[in-house]
């Protein structure tokens, strides 16, 4: 803890040297799952943040590599170190990141903070509604809170302990299912033929306890799908802080566990298999079918996380046995699935009509205006 606490003090003396000696530039920081992706709501506000108000130079910060370099030209990467981070911190305008404001994150007056979350329809609680002594850092340092449903907005005000804006108008990660189009093409990478082939993803979540397979047995789930001479591939997806997920050799499963962005996934995919994700709340905007198996249910909410909401009653088509599941994938109509997807959509009020990205950036925007005046 000492040395924790002396990294911090350490850090905290480095951003205030350089917030005296350097000018706030026209630059926008960003970061998503604290540097580990170029991804989510960050990404898309970036490209559309380029193509509005091109005069911000735009700066994005990477921990490590990006193994699928998706990254446009106009992106300045910082790399590595820290401490390069927090130069670049201490001289830009603006912050956009989709995880909490924690450790190594301070602020100059004159700055604007944004807080985009990576998970809108929440259903696992977080932050202060797991925990009520820890710090939440996002309540004083952030300005405007993005969120895409009545349960987005709830969560940075229960969660977040948050007070400020919130700018409700849809996640900008779905512009794209909206649109559908993405100005990168998933099955291209790998060399999937859309045209012949149905795509399932498969997309556990994380799991404290440290388990990240729930128990569906993909290769059976595939040949029930293509019971009716249908041809199926399942994309398989651990998450960002789960390790890889393990199958025996079948030509049928891919893993894109290190492709960066999920929205791109989501938009080539025609059916969605999770458990606890928040990414079902993403893909009911297409309409398409999600299934959620929650096999370890009782296990997962005993050892795990506690829920924000009841999935059934939410509208989701949910499988707590492997019986329930199988009964679901050979019986369920087109009919089921888009009528489960609306349901989820009223239910918590999603709001999104393709036009997030451009409204958000706006709205920062003019955030920057009013604070750069005070």
């Amino acid at each position: 803890m000492l040395k924790k606490n002396l990294i911090e003090i350490i850090r905290f003396f480095m951003f205030s040297f350089w917030s005296i000696t350097h000018k706030l530039e026209d630059k926008i920081l960003f970061s998503s799952f604290n540097g580990k992706q170029y991804s989510d709501n960050p990404r898309a506000i970036c490209e559309k943040m380029h193509e509005l108000y091109p005069e911000y130079e735009l700066v994005w910060y990477l921990s490590g590599d990006v193994k699928y370099n998706i990254l446009p030209d106009y992106v300045r990467v910082v790399n590595g170190k820290f401490r390069n981070f927090i130069l670049e911190l201490a001289t830009s305008k603006c912050y956009i990141t989709n995880t909490q404001m924690g450790e190594g994150i301070f602020k100059r007056r004159k700055q604007v903070f944004v807080q985009t979350w990576h998970g809108d329809v929440v259903p696992k609680k977080v932050l202060l509604s797991v925990d009520k002594k820890i710090t939440v850092k996002d309540r004083k340092l952030t300005d405007i809170c993005i969120a895409g449903s009545d349960i987005g907005a709830a969560v940075y005000r229960k969660s977040f302990d948050f007070d400020g804006i919130i700018f409700k108008s849809g996640m900008p990660r779905n512009d794209s299912l909206i649109n559908k189009s993405s100005k990168i093409d998933v099955c291209e990478i790998f060399g999937i033929d859309k045209n012949s082939t149905k795509i399932l993803l498969y997309a556990p979540t994380f799991r404290d306890n440290g388990n990240s397979n729930f128990g569906v047995d993909i290769k059976r789930t595939l040949d029930l799908l293509e019971r009716n001479n249908e041809k199926w591939i399942c994309l398989s997806r651990s998450h960002v802080n789960s390790g890889i997920l393990e199958w025996q050799k079948d030509n049928r499963i891919v893993d894109v566990s290190m492709y960066p962005d999920m929205a791109d996934i989501l938009l080539v995919s025609d059916m969605l298999i999770t458990d606890y994700s928040s990414s079902p709340g993403d893909f009911v905007l297409t309409g398409r079918p999600v299934v959620l198996c929650q096999f370890d249910y009782d296990k997962y909410e005993a050892e795990c996380r506690k829920f924000e909401f009841d999935f059934i009653e939410a509208g989701f088509i949910v499988a707590r046995t492997v019986e329930e599941f199988e009964d679901i994938i050979l019986n369920y109509t087109t009919e089921n699935y888009e009528k489960s997807d609306k349901k989820v959509v009223a239910y918590f009020n999603i709001v999104s009509n393709g036009n997030a990205s451009e409204n958000v950036c706006n709205e920062i925007k003019k955030i920057m205006r009013i604070v750069g005046e005070k």
